[in-house]
This record gives structure tokens, sequence and C-alpha cells, in this order.
């Protein structure tokens, strides 16, 4: 019986797998060899095998059914053959940038139009052609459906009309891309550029007909649209040219969005970096305010720019400093700074005092003077801290002596105030705001500060945030974040060799959460979860993470900071009430990704007549964050980790198939700044003082592919590892060395690399890109094994050491090491049965693989193996016999551990050290249940 579409998604849901779709394939083509439903079924699952030749045999028969008499018009099917047609040929050509499927993959469609006998059925197809083409960022079909689709007489004109604006702007920059790729110019790409830009110029100014008017330029939604065509093309002084010349339609919008406008223009001429226009047009909207402020008296307006319109103050800063030397930059700064003061501002207006400040600070004029005058007004305030820190840090010392002394004086005077019966809240918020410039003056910025300075600091905060009163409890966060931040500082300085500070912030943040009032800002519960990690404790730090208030969207974000590396700390699940799965955690992750890419889909992939062109660019732009996440791209990677330590297949696939099309465009969402940054630099102190190790970067990521995945795919899935070398080897050629040869592996990851890095040589000899962390790199199969070998006898050494000091607990570094070390020992023994299944069965590609060697370094895997079972169980016997004493000794230890007494007993301290010991032990415990076959 011949199959229609329902048939046909009932056999692909029957037959998931390729061998047994096949056999299904090939007896119903002895049936009906001509099938198209069957045909169209063949190509897609040749393509999923994706071995040598199947992508050409699958190309040839998904353009055979394009050319179909009588044509195709079912149009599921023609939709699912655009699919594949498209995916064929990126994977024939090695080319991930498509604009176009190509006249022969058309054709099905031109001819499917022309046996549909109504216009509402043309239109119905070509609107799903239009669709289809989207999906596959196919710019140019796109473009042939919108111009197809127009003829048939759609409803929404103008909504065609700027779709296919947008369509000849996309599909220029698709061949623009693809130009630079191939180095083969397409001068198509320019006649589009200029067609879509003298469609958008006809739109705005109504050139053509008055007949036309229906498509004018009519709202911000059509103005913005505008602006983005023009940015794309690097046109902003046409568009400012065409905003600012009299008429009486753009005084109309004028009056209507006058700062929406003004703020959009903006935006566009910066996005194009016209330095010298964005400087002009900034200056020429202040004046104006200055002068009407002068004239009239009133600063409302002046107020608003500084509020609602503050980017056209960084605009013109960012502008000045790109077009003049640092000191002409200054002078004409400092002349607004001037003018500004002669106006007499209103600082009682934090945006007003905030402008001054950012103003004197980039003129350099009188900077410390507008930081005492902001601080006059707003040393109270929350954002105090926040809009002063970088302008203070820049000061010379001696003038940072000065404010540091002007502020304490403050300060001071306010706390008399308070005892005489004055309001207390002021002196609290501003002494707050004092206690954490005394961190950035006088210890972050302070060379060599001494630990007793340090450890002075940490118990003056740990006091503040004790007396401070409970109505006031964003100062109490803000005072534990900076005594928090005081203890990793001096864990810091302590040179990671004892623990105490550490578990004294650890303890410190337990005790809080134990409070609802707390556990609701998530700065405190994300610094507890990475924290408690850090020290190896993980059911303690998934239980303070599952407090903190992530909203789905966010997940991208923050979900980074519990479940980077998770894999190798973490891996089996924790049953019970307070139970933890990684592998539960990293799926909720990747499926909210992948819900938010298909809401994205949702909005964006709209029937032609109701499609939303003017945020289509927008969408365009957040599908791409979802699709390319760099957290989602992690998450996938440790998933399969896990499932490799569960010794469970690990799906290969998930992390290979989408690796020329996402790792070579990867977007790094992440937030990492979720700590407020109390250094004086760019780069958040409090976080980098939180992580033991970086986060993964692309640069990780791609030499993660590249040493370790790449290796993983030969030994457990060659389909994967097919498409993953040919990947590699076009972004080894594609991406910047500068940006992928950066010091990305931690020092556990370098340690073990030393296994992987030989096991390459054996499996592709010598053939795949080289990977810069191979500092000695094998040159023949024999040097291979013997690294290998003396790598094995090495680590067997090192774990049959005596301990020397035993530490409270085994953080997340050793847990790290033992994960990692499992994790390469279960790979080598993989590689021991593909070498000998290869040996056995005669393939010329192991014929030079030494027997007695291999033997060699699989005895010496299986004796490394055993000896870090031992190793395993010695901790766990330590940690039973003095783990809870050791914490609980180094909690309330020294003067700091003395001022956290005020706030954690010694009965409680005893109750944290046993919750520690039992969550280290669990930890640890994990570890004996990876088993090496």
């Amino acid at each position: 019986m011949a199959f229609n579409w329902d048939k046909l998604t009932r056999a692909q849901r029957d037959f998931p797998k390729p061998k047994f779709a096949l056999d299904a394939i090939s007896r119903h083509l002895k049936k009906r060899p001509a099938d198209p439903y069957v045909l169209a079924w063949k190509a897609a699952v040749l393509l999923q095998v994706d071995k040598d030749g199947d992508a050409k045999v699958a190309l040839d028969l998904l353009q055979t059914l394009c050319q179909r008499q009588p044509p195709i018009t079912d149009v599921p099917l023609l939709c699912l053959i655009y699919s594949k047609l498209s995916e064929a040929l990126r994977r024939r050509n090695s080319q991930p940038i498509l604009a176009s499927i190509g006249e022969l993959g058309l054709k099905a469609w031109q001819n499917a139009a022309k046996a549909l006998p109504t216009q509402a059925q043309r239109l119905s197809l070509w609107s799903e052609l239009f669709i289809s083409a989207m999906q596959e960022e196919c710019w140019e079909d796109v473009r042939i459906a919108v111009v197809h689709a127009n003829k048939e007489g759609p409803k929404s004109k103008k909504t065609v009309y700027y779709t296919s604006i947008l369509s000849n702007q996309l599909a220029a920059e698709r061949k623009i891309e693809a130009s630079k790729k191939s180095g083969k110019a397409d001068p198509s790409s320019q006649i589009q550029l200029m067609i879509a830009l003298k469609q958008m110029k006809e739109a705005f100014d109504n050139s053509p007909k008055p007949t036309d008017e229906t498509l004018r330029v009519k709202d911000m939604r059509d103005l913005r649209f505008m602006a983005q065509i023009y940015s794309r093309q690097n046109r902003s002084a046409e568009l400012e040219q065409l905003w600012s010349t009299p008429s009486s339609h753009m005084n109309d919008l004028r009056y209507k969005y006058e700062a929406d406008i003004r703020l959009l223009l903006i935006e566009s001429i910066r996005k194009c970096e016209n330095w010298a226009l964005l400087e002009s047009v900034c200056e020429k909207t202040i004046s104006a305010v200055f002068e009407r402020m002068e004239t009239e008296g009133s600063s409302q307006e002046f107020v608003q720019m500084c509020t609602a319109e503050w980017s056209i103050w960084t605009a013109v800063i960012d502008a000045i400093t790109h077009l003049y030397p640092d000191q002409e930059a200054k002078e004409k700064i400092g002349a607004m700074h001037s003018r500004l003061m002669r106006s007499q501002p209103n600082l009682e207006v934090r945006a007003v005092a905030v402008t001054l400040v950012n103003l004197a600070w980039h003129s350099g004029n009188s900077v410390l003077q507008a930081c005492k005058a902001y601080w006059s007004k707003h040393s109270a305030g929350r954002s105090c801290f926040k809009d002063l820190r970088r302008p203070v840090a820049q000061l010379p010392e001696d003038l940072r002596n000065e404010f540091y002394a002007h502020i304490k004086k403050t300060s001071q005077s306010l706390e008399s105030q308070s005892e005489e019966g004055g309001p207390k809240s002021a002196w609290i918020r501003t002494e707050n705001n004092v206690l954490a410039f005394e961190y950035l003056l006088k210890i972050s910025m302070s060379s060599g500060t001494d630990v007793e300075v340090i450890e002075e600091f940490v118990a003056r905060a740990l006091k503040f945030h004790h007396l401070a009163p409970s109505s006031e409890i964003d100062v109490r966060v803000d005072a534990a974040l900076l005594a928090i931040v005081g203890l990793l500082r001096l864990h810091k300085a302590d040179g990671k060799s004892s623990m105490r500070y550490l578990i004294q912030a650890a303890i410190f943040l337990q005790r809080l959460l134990e409070h609802e009032e707390f556990r609701n800002f998530r700065a405190l519960v994300v610094v507890s979860a990475r924290l408690h990690l850090n020290l190896g404790l993980g059911t303690i730090a998934i239980g303070h993470y599952r407090d903190a208030k992530v909203k789905e969207m966010l997940l991208d974000t923050v979900s980074w900071v519990l479940l980077s590396r998770i894999s190798q700390t973490h891996p089996f699940d924790t049953p019970g009430h307070e139970g933890f799965s990684a592998t539960t955690e990293l799926d909720k992750v990747i499926d909210t990704m992948t819900r938010m890419e298909g809401r994205t889909d949702d909005h964006l992939y709209q029937d032609m007549q109701q499609f939303f062109y003017d945020t289509a660019l927008e969408m365009l732009d957040l599908k791409q964050k979802f699709s390319s996440s760099i957290t989602k791209r992690l998450c996938v990677i440790e998933k399969n980790r896990i499932a490799g330590l569960h010794s469970q297949d690990s799906n290969g696939e998930v992390a290979a198939d989408s690796i020329s099309e996402a790792l070579s465009k990867i977007s790094d969402n992440r937030d990492l700044n979720i700590l407020p940054n109390y250094g004086s630099g760019d780069q958040n102190e409090t976080m980098s003082l939180m992580l033991q190790h970086k986060p993964a970067s692309i640069g990780w990521l791609y030499n993660y592919y590249l040493c370790r995945e790449s290796v993983l795919g030969h030994l457990y899935n060659t389909r994967s590892n097919t498409t993953l070398q040919r990947d590699l080897k076009t972004l080894f050629v594609d991406e910047s060395k500068e940006e992928l040869e950066k010091d990305v592996f931690t020092e556990v990851e370098k340690t073990l690399n030393k296994l992987w890095h030989p096991v390459r040589h054996i499996l592709f000899q010598g053939e795949a890109p080289p990977v810069t962390s191979d500092t000695t790199p094998a040159k023949s199969m024999d040097q291979a094994f013997d690294q290998l070998s003396s790598e094995l006898e090495s680590l067997i050494e090192s774990l049959g050491k005596p301990a020397g000091d035993i530490p409270p607990l085994f953080n997340e570094e050793h847990l790290m090491y033992r994960y990692g070390l499992l994790e390469t020992l279960r790979m080598l023994q993989q590689l021991d049965k593909v070498l000998q299944q290869g040996i056995k069965s005669k393939n010329p590609a192991y014929t030079k693989v030494p027997k007695p060697k291999l033997q060699n370094v699989n005895a010496k895997v299986k004796k490394c193996f055993e000896a870090l079972r031992q190793a395993t169980n010695k901790d766990i016997e330590q940690l039973n016999s003095r783990g809870a004493a050791l914490i609980r000794d180094v909690t309330l230890q020294g003067s700091t551990g003395e001022a956290l007494a005020t706030i954690v007993s010694a009965d409680d301290a005893r109750a944290y050290a046993l919750k520690y010991v039992e969550s280290d032990r669990v930890a640890l415990k994990a570890i004996l249940q990876v088993k090496l076959n």
C-alpha cells in the first residue's frame, strides 16, 4: 500500500533506529520503488547514519524527488524534503552557511504551485516555503517565497512588503558570510542590499505612488525596523539625514515619539561606530537641553536626560574618547562638566549626581569634589558604592585616603546623631557603604595587606551584620557578603593549604540560610552553593541552590555556578529527602533551553501574513542564543560524562551533531557578575575569589572536543566520530588560534590529559588536528604506549604514598582528580577492547599496535584502579575518625572564629561539622561505585 504523511510519521516512530528503518524501507521500495514518502524517509535515515558517501546518495534521492512528475503537492512532505535537502547540501559541501537549496530544490515548490488550482492554496504553499526556508536560514529562498506570495494577492500587503525588505537584507548577509568562507565574492549580495535600502526609503518618504500609503512608515514599530536595516548596512549617516530633514510626516512622528526616536538614532549610530556623527548628535541634544534649562530655569528636561535618557551621556563620552587624544578628550568632557556646574544642578536627584561624577571622572576635573558632593546627598543609598566604586578607585592614593577619611567622618557624625535620638537608619546604611569602601581602599587596592588587617575587617563586618536591626535586611546581607569576601581573601592568601577560612565562610552562610529572609537573596544562595561545592559538599550545595529564585530564562545565565564540571565531583544520585541528582539538574537546564527556543520559534515562524517583521531580527538573535548556548553545550557534555561513569551509553550524538553549526557560533550568555564587585577593576574580584577554577570557556569547549570527545567518539561511537573529525578540522582552519590556544584546562585536567594525548595518537595515528596542550606529542605508536605506561606508573606511585597533613574535608579538587582519573581509566580499558578487536579482525589500522606494550598498559590500568580504590577507602577512614573534630576546631579558630562565635555557637559548630562530614562521606563513597568495565 502506498504511503501518505500519516503512515510516514507512524513508520518513523516505529523504527527510530537506522538499521531497522533501512530494513523496513527496503521492503517498501521492493513493492513501490518510486514512493516519494519512502524515498524521503530513506534520505533522512542515510543522513542520520552519516557514513562516507551517504550524504551524496541522500542528496541524489532528494533532488530526484524535487523534479518528480506529477509534482508532489503534499505540503508536509515538501517541507521534509526541503529540510533534508539543506542538510545534505551542507554535509556534501562541508559548508554550514547556505543561502538557498538551489534551483533543483525550489523546482518542487514551483511545480506544486502550478498544480494547485486556487490562489489561496498557492498563497498557503508559499507561506510554508517561507517558514521552512527561515528554519534552515536559507534567506534567499525566503525572499523567493515572498516574491511568489506577493503575486497571489496577500491580505496584509504591508507585512509582505516589509518582510521582503528583511529577506533581501538577510539573504545578502548570508551570501556575504558564505563568500568570506569560500573566498569567492557573490555580486548579487550588493544588489540585494541596495534593493532592501531602496524599498525601506520608499516606505519612509512615500516616494512611489499615493496608492501605496498603506506601506508607509507610521509608528515606532516601523521606525525601529527602519533603524535596524540602516544599522546593519552601516548607513547611520543616511538614517540621521532622513530623520533630521524637515517634513510634515517626520514632524508628526517626532511629536508622538520624540524621546524614543532620539534614543533609537543614537543607538543606531553607536552600533555603526560612526563616532564623529555620534558626538555631533549627542552634543547637539545636550546643548539644546542646557540652553532651555538656562533660559527657562526648569531642570525637568535635564533630569529626564540623566534618568530615562542616560545613554546619551555614555554615548557622547564613548564618542569623544574614540575620536580624540587623551588630553583633548578630557578637555572636551571637562567643558561639559563646567557648563553643568554653572547651571547649579540639583544633586538631590541621584541620576544628576551620578552624571556629575561621571563627567568629572572622565575629564579628570574635580573628581574628589564630585564624589564628596554625591556622598553628601546619597551616602545612605543602595547604589552609592556601585556609583562611586570606579571613580574613587582611580583617584591618586592621597586623594583616596582623603575620601576615605571624609566618609568615615560623615558616618561617625551620623552615628553620634543617632545616639542622640536622630534617625538610626541613615547611619546604618551609610556605615554599610563605608564598610564596602574600606574593603576596596584598604584591602583590595592595598598591596601586601597584612593578614591581621583583613581579619580585623572580617570581624568588624560580622559584628556589623550581627548588630544591624532585622528591619535593615539588605544592609545585613551586604555586610555578610563583605565578611565572606574577606574570608575568601584570607583563604587565597593562605595559599589554599588550609581550609579554615573557607569552612568559616561556608558555616556562616549555612547559618544565614536557615532563615527565610536571607534565602530570598540570590547572591547569598549562589555564593553558598559554590563555596560548599568548593569544599566537596554537593548535597548541601544543591540544597542551597534550590532556594535560589531562578526563573526559566535565568537558567542559561546562573546554573553554571552549580553545574560546572559537576560530573567530576558529584556524578551519582543521592537518595533521600534532601537527595540530589546531577543528571536531573542537567536535564532541567537542557529541556528549559530547548523549550525556550521552541517558544521563540512559535513567535518567529508565523504564517507570512501574520509575520512580526519588526521583532524578527531580535527573535533570530534570541534563538541563536538559545540554540548555541555554551550552558546547554556544557550540560550535554557533563551529562554524557556522568553516563560514562555510570557504565551507561553516553549519547555522544547529542554533543557531536551540532558542532559545525553551533560550536563556531557559540553564545556565552552566562552571568559572570552575579555577585557585587567589591574590587577596583572591571573583572569581578568577588567572583574570582569564589571560584576555584575559571568557568569553562569557548576555548575550553573547543579543546575538550579536540582532545577528549574525539577519542570517546572513536572508542564508543564511530558514527559521531566521523562527523566530529570533519567538523573539528573545519573549525581548526576557521577559528582564531589566538582564541583557542589559551590556557583553558584546570591543573587536574592538564595532569590527566597526559593520558589522553597518547591515545589520540594511537587512534588517529597523527592525522587529527594538533592539541596545543600536548607539549610532548608522541611521534610513533611505540612512543605513545611508552608515555601511557610511564604516566600510569607515576599515578600508581602517587596514590600509594601516605597522606601528609589530614585535611578537614576532601574538597572539590580532590574529587575532580579521583573522578577524572576514573573516567580516564575507563577510557583506557575501552581502548584495550577496541585494539584487541581490531587486532583479532586483522584491521589494517591496528597492524602496528605493539601487543606486549598494550598488555603492559592494560595491566597498569587495573593496578591504578585498585590503588585509587584503596586510597579512597583510606580517605573515608580518616574522615570518619577525625573529620568532625577538625571542622569543629577550625570553625571558631582565630580572631575571625571568635567573631563568628557571636553568630554560631559551639553546639551549632559541632552539628554543622557532623553534617559536613556526612556530605563529604557521600561524595567519597560514590567514587567506589564506579566500575572499570
